[in-house]
């Protein structure tokens, strides 16, 4: 009978609890998936504990080295999911406001300008209508006799 102690490493299958080193990347796909194994449930617990000293809500999703999603959210995701949702939608709200609010602007810019091209216009027909006036009492007192006139027209006709 051969005397071979029980617990000699050449026994054992696994690396049991060593502590992994993050000195430098694994390089065989087993010690990849080893790591990420144990640093996942230890970043899990290290959120966990963050979340419930600051008060926050967050959701973490890790792709691991064989390709699985794996996620993990406090208090759940669907409240989360809720939250991003709701606060996509007000910015959204408020995205088509400036939008809606620029539009306005743009359109009271226009009508402005509008308004005084028309005033303009209307200003210059104010004149032209005047003038107008004035040239028909001019003729109305031309072909009035001066003994007809009164002092007004008089000066008028003067001038």
């Amino acid at each position: 009978m051969e005397n071979i102690p029980s617990n000699s490493r050449e026994n054992k299958r696994s690396k049991g609890g060593q502590r992994i080193l993050m000195d430098r990347r694994r390089e065989r796909e087993e010690d990849r998936q080893v790591t990420f194994s144990k640093r996942r449930s230890g970043l899990y617990k290290k959120i966990s504990e963050l979340s419930l000293v600051c008060a926050i809500d967050f959701i973490i999703m890790i792709l691991s080295p064989s390709g699985k999603l794996h996620s993990f959210a406090s208090p759940n995701m669907e409240l989360i999911a809720m939250k991003l949702l709701n606060n996509k939608k007000l910015e959204s709200n408020m995205e088509t406001n400036s939008l809606m609010e620029t539009s306005v602007r743009e359109n009271l810019a226009r009508l402005t300008s509008q308004l005084i091209e028309v005033k303009n216009l209307l200003d210059k027909e104010k004149e032209q209508i005047d003038k107008m006036v004035k040239a028909r009492k001019t003729k109305s007192i031309i072909d009035t006799p001066v003994s007809d006139l009164n002092e007004g027209d008089a000066k008028m006709l003067e001038d």
